[in-house]
């Protein structure tokens, strides 16, 4: 289940579209699913050390990183205010009484 995730994700990093990424996929999905049955644990071990290889041959150098995540293009962009700071919303009526 890792390496059919881990593909899917490497596959996003290198699609320039959704809808090239969806085709790619069904792609992987019909390859995985057409060894889903194999009994020979060796085969199957030799099935998965390929597919790890294939892989990190497809690992991109510049990744897709969700913007919120650490090293998104959005991660601490508006970091927490300092507790020292207080934000007065009365806008100049601090002393009108309201």
């Amino acid at each position: 289940m890792q390496l059919y995730r881990r593909a899917l994700k490497t596959c996003l990093d290198w699609s320039g579209s959704r809808q090239q990424w969806y085709a790619r996929a069904r792609a992987i999905r019909a390859e995985f699913e057409a060894n889903r049955n194999i009994d020979n644990r060796e085969a199957a071990e030799r099935m998965l050390t390929h597919g790890e290889q294939l892989l990190a041959e497809w690992k991109h150098p510049d990744p897709f990183v969700p913007p919120y995540y650490v090293g998104g293009t959005a991660f601490s962009r508006n970091p927490p205010m300092p507790e020292q700071i207080k934000i007065v919303m009365d806008f100049g009526r601090e002393g009108a009484g309201h």
